[in-house]
């Protein structure tokens, strides 16, 4: 194969890397986002009677709850939200039968949640590596996409030659 033809393969690689990183770190920063939105907002959502149906150590493998809201009836598994699950001092155990209070969306109401909240630092967090994969992501196929078109950057033949220039 010619060299510049490997030249180019190498950048695309490396190209794609860069991408997958950049486009990982906003899948990411968007799912984190939309997380504790939902979680900050479960605080305020109206409130309903349920059950619980099945628990882990029943062997469904997940808590099942039951709940009636506007007339309907709704199933739920969610116990709380990703950014809440660091804010709790302790799991909460759930048995069949017992009877729980349901945080409903009332926008959706097959939406809901039985512990409310999310930890605002959690979502820092998030945030902060979102936008480190995104920075490093576009900051490197920048880089590679200035590479490729023959500039003279200091550093860049140790990025691909493994070596200092």
């Amino acid at each position: 194969m010619p060299e510049e033809a490997v030249r180019k393969a190498e950048l695309t690689v490396v190209l794609m890397f860069f991408a997958l990183l950049a486009l990982t770190g906003i899948v990411f920063g968007g799912f984190v986002v939309q997380d504790f939105a939902c979680a900050r907002a479960s605080h305020g959502w109206p409130t309903a009677d349920g059950v619980i149906l099945s628990a882990p150590e029943s062997g469904a493998g997940k808590v099942r709850y039951a709940y009636v809201f506007a007339g309907e009836n709704h199933e739920g598994r969610r116990i709380t939200y990703i950014t809440g699950r660091f804010s709790r001092d302790e799991a909460k155990q759930y048995s069949p039968g017992d009877a729980v209070t349901v945080h409903v969306d009332p926008d959706k109401p097959s939406a809901s949640v039985l512990e409310p909240g999310g930890a605002s630092g959690i979502f820092l967090f998030g945030a902060f590596l979102s936008g480190l994969l995104i920075f490093v992501g576009a900051g490197g196929m920048i880089r590679t996409l200035m590479n490729g078109a023959g500039e003279e950057f200091p550093g860049v033949g140790m990025f691909f030659s493994g070596a200092a220039e």
